[in-house]
């Protein structure tokens, strides 16, 4: 059985992999994943914003597909 079944279980399933990696784990693209590790281990005075906005620019940059909305 294939976890992705469909074009939406896809998606989710490339947006959480996106989110949840740290950045730096991936040997070939070390830009990719975020920080939210840090943002919720490290709090060094990072706001809400600059959270939503980690996430959102790498979203963007790795699975294009998605659209924001507020």
């Amino acid at each position: 059985m294939d976890l992705n079944e469909t074009i939406t279980d896809g998606v989710k399933s490339r947006v959480l992999h996106v989110i949840f990696t740290p950045k730096g784990q991936k040997l070939r693209d070390p830009n990719f994943g975020t920080n939210l590790i840090k943002f919720i281990f490290n709090q060094d005075g990072s706001t809400l914003n600059d959270i939503k906005n980690e996430i959102s620019s790498q979203i963007l940059k790795y699975v294009p597909e998605v659209e924001f909305k507020d």
